[in-house]
């Protein structure tokens, strides 16, 4: 006999699988939301000052160069070698007749040398290798109508031959006064030249004679360029 059971209930819900719960949407949080945006701007904050102190840094390191270049150069040019020689009174006496050069003799009391030395009364002698500025002026106060007063800055040489040392003497620079020049006339004269360390300077005129005596119109100097002209 088969027995059937009827009923007007509704069978039992189903259970849940597992790993197939719909997850519902998460809301982002205000908080965290802050602390994202807090972040990325410390992270700005922290390259931009990384970048500042960088560059302060280079522009410390270049000023420091460059104060550093500036004290070694008003070093140098405070001690650069330069002369500014005067007359003495008492220039021997010398003419175009004796045959020998007439060199001018300098007054020490009323000069002025830094760096550079002197070989006797009358040369100067480098000390330093370089480009120097040489200039020279003699006021000559007596008047010759048949020679024209010369005034001649010349560089002496040593010239080593075997055991023996001989000098050569090359005129640097000339000028002269005209011949009809009635009381007193000056020849100035100054140019640029490589100067090597032990040579020697002086200056030649025609007629020590007709050299004025005073020691603030007639003088002879140099100076040395700096070394980054």
């Amino acid at each position: 006999m088969i027995n059937t059971f009827h009923t007007s209930l509704p069978p039992p819900p189903v259970p849940p699988r597992l790993g197939h719960r719909r997850s519902e949407p998460r809301q982002n949080s205000p908080l965290v939301w802050f602390l994202s945006v807090v972040l990325v701007l410390h992270m700005i904050v922290t390259l931009l000052g990384f970048i500042y102190l960088f560059q302060r840094s280079n522009q410390g390191n270049q000023i420091s160069q460059l104060e550093a270049r500036a004290d070694k150069l008003s070093s140098e040019r405070l001690h650069q070698p330069l002369a500014h020689m005067s007359l003495k009174n008492n220039n021997p006496t010398c003419t175009v007749e004796d045959k020998v050069p007439c060199v001018l003799v300098w007054n020490n009391d009323h000069s002025v040398r830094v760096n550079v030395d002197t070989e006797g009364p009358s040369r100067l002698k480098i000390k330093q290798t370089g480009y120097y500025y040489v200039y020279s002026q003699v006021t000559f106060s007596k008047r010759d109508v048949k020679t024209s007063p010369q005034n001649s800055i010349i560089k002496s040489t040593d010239q080593s031959l075997r055991e023996t040392h001989n000098k050569k003497d090359e005129v640097l620079l000339d000028s002269y006064c005209s011949v009809g020049y009635t009381s007193q006339c000056s020849a100035f004269q100054g140019g640029i030249f490589k100067l090597e360390q032990d040579e020697e300077l002086y200056v030649r005129v025609t007629n020590l004679t007709w050299v004025s005596p005073d020691w603030n119109s007639t003088f002879f100097g140099l100076y040395k360029l700096p070394n980054d002209l």
